[in-house]
């Protein structure tokens, strides 16, 4: 007997933010509900409901006739989704993801589909506040529109960890476990999006780093290393002050 699924439209919540992760993950895990219950990648992409998000609108039809690089993207949104469905370490609520790593360090951001990136966690709710007041008043000032200028996410490539501030390198990491980080005042660090690769690809190496937790601490070490060997070689080449034409002296 064959098994019946749900149509997506009976899954899918249309009066729903669908711009968030939970969101998104309704739509995609609705068209693929099937292939993840034969255990087969999620493979058919949505027919019309990404409209009702900021993904790109290249993305949102398929089309017989289309570049290689979009078919790439839309499998990279696919395999992003099917990963993080498929992970236990892996929660999101909203905006915001929370990964747990293999030697228990907390990591969070939040995720905006609109800005092409990932940022503190809480970042997309106040961005969202923002966008309504800019537009109320907008609204209420129509003849004087140019006034309002609308700022965007505040803390883009931010993402926070559970160590806080002035974090000790964890014992297992190898070299660095268990030195004092200098340079560390915030309870997160910046990870930046790599400009050749697609949003969800780069959510996924991200999201590997903070599964392994070790390697990411290695990086964020030798940052904030680099950081104090910097800062330290100003201070014994200008004891009295950089002055600001260092470079042509």
């Amino acid at each position: 007997m064959t098994k019946q699924y749900k149509k997506p439209e009976d899954m899918i919540d249309y009066n729903k933010e669908l711009d968030t992760i939970d969101g998104l993950m309704s739509i995609f895990y609705a068209y693929n509900q099937q292939n993840q219950d034969e255990n087969k990648r999620w493979s058919v992409w949505p027919e019309w409901e990404l409209c009702l998000t900021s993904m790109d609108d290249a993305l949102h039809f398929e089309d017989e006739v289309e570049s290689s690089e979009l078919k790439a993207k839309r499998q990279h949104w696919l395999s992003f989704f099917e990963f993080i469905y498929n992970q236990d370490c892996i929660s999101y609520d909203e905006y915001t993801m929370t990964v747990i790593g293999n030697h228990g360090t907390i990591f969070s951001f939040d995720i905006s589909i609109e800005e092409d990136c990932w940022a503190n966690p809480g970042s997309m709710n106040d961005y969202g506040r923002k966008k309504e007041e800019w537009k109320r008043k907008k609204e209420a000032d129509s003849a004087h529109r140019w006034k309002y200028h609308f700022s965007q996410i505040g803390f883009k490539d931010a993402v926070q960890h559970s160590l806080g501030s002035f974090w000790i390198c964890p014992k297992h990491v190898p070299d660095y476990g268990g030195m004092q980080s200098v340079h560390t005042a915030d309870s997160w660090f910046c990870f930046h999006k790599s400009i050749d690769e697609s949003l969800p690809l780069s959510m996924m190496s991200l999201i590997h780093l903070c599964i392994d937790d070790t390697e990411i601490w290695k990086i964020q070490f030798e940052e904030d290393q680099g950081t104090r060997e910097y800062i330290e070689k100003m201070e014994k080449e200008w004891p009295g002050g950089r002055p600001e034409d260092y470079y042509y002296q």
